[in-house]
C-alpha cells in the first residue's frame, strides 16, 4: 500500500527527533514533505506511469503548468533538440530567422523554436504529481521512494532557521545515497545522463522555511 502523508510525517517526526512537533509543527512538516515530493520528481530521469503526459502546443507554445521535465519535442515529423538561447546567440544565430525548426529553447514560461516556426508541436513530458494535502493522501509512485522523500524533507527542516548545519549536510548526503540506489530500479540510463540535481559536496542553506 502506498505511503500516506500521515505515515511520511510520522517517519519525519522520528528522524528529526521531534515526535511532538515542538520544533516544527505539523504544517511545516507537511510543507517539507511536499517540497521533497516535488524534488524527487525533478531529480534524475525516473520513470513512472503516473507522471507521463503528452500534449500538442500551438504558438506561442506555453509550457503546461504541471511541467517538470521535458522528454521529447516533435514538430510533426522531426524530433527537435534542446538548445540554450545564450549559446545560440554566441554562435551568432539570428533568432528571428524563419524556417524548418531544428532546436527548441526555454523562454520564461514558453518554448521558442529555432529557426522560428508557428507549426504545432507535440511534446512528451513528465508532469508534477498532485501535492499531498490530506493525511490519507498517498504518494503516486512506489514506496521505495519514501526514504528519499523523508531524507530530503529532513534536509529542508535542518536547513531552516531552527535547524542545524551538520544535520542538514548529513540529510542531504542521505538523500543522494537514496537516489543512487533507486536509479538501478527506476532510472532511465540515457547516454551521458547522470545528473543529480541535489548532488553537492557541502551544505547550501535554502530559503527560510519554518
Amino acid at each position: 500500500m502506498a505511503k500516506s502523508l500521515a505515515q511520511l510525517r510520522s517517519q519525519l517526526q522520528q528522524e528529526l527527533r521531534d515526535p511532538n512537533d515542538k520544533i516544527w509543527n505539523s504544517t511545516s512538516k507537511n510543507r517539507f514533505i511536499n517540497r521533497a515530493y516535488l524534488q524527487v520528481q525533478k531529480d534524475n530521469n525516473f520513470e513512472w506511469r503516473e507522471n507521463k503526459e503528452s500534449t500538442t502546443l500551438s504558438s506561442p507554445y506555453t509550457i503546461p503548468s504541471d511541467f517538470v521535465i521535458m522528454e521529447t519535442v516533435f514538430d510533426g515529423t522531426n524530433e527537435l533538440d534542446v538548445a540554450d538561447k545564450i549559446r545560440l546567440k554566441k554562435q551568432n544565430k539570428d533568432l528571428t530567422t524563419t524556417g524548418e525548426p531544428r532546436w527548441y529553447y526555454y523562454e520564461g514560461t514558453t518554448l521558442a523554436l529555432y529557426p522560428v516556426s508557428t507549426t504545432d508541436i507535440d511534446i512528451d513530458y513528465k508532469k508534477q504529481l498532485a501535492a499531498l494535502s490530506g493525511d490519507s493522501d498517498t504518494i503516486d509512485f512506489p514506496d521505495a521512494f519514501a526514504e528519499a522523500i523523508v531524507a530530503y524533507a529532513r534536509y529542508l527542516a535542518w536547513s531552516s532557521p531552527r535547524g542545524n548545519r551538520q544535520e542538514a549536510e548529513g540529510a542531504l548526503q542521505d538523500y543522494g545515497n537514496e537516489l543512487a540506489m533507486l536509479m538501478g530500479s527506476f532510472g532511465l540510463q540515457d547516454e551521458g545522463y547522470q545528473y543529480f540535481g541535489i548532488q553537492r559536496t557541502s551544505y547550501i542553506p535554502r530559503d527560510n522555511v519554518l
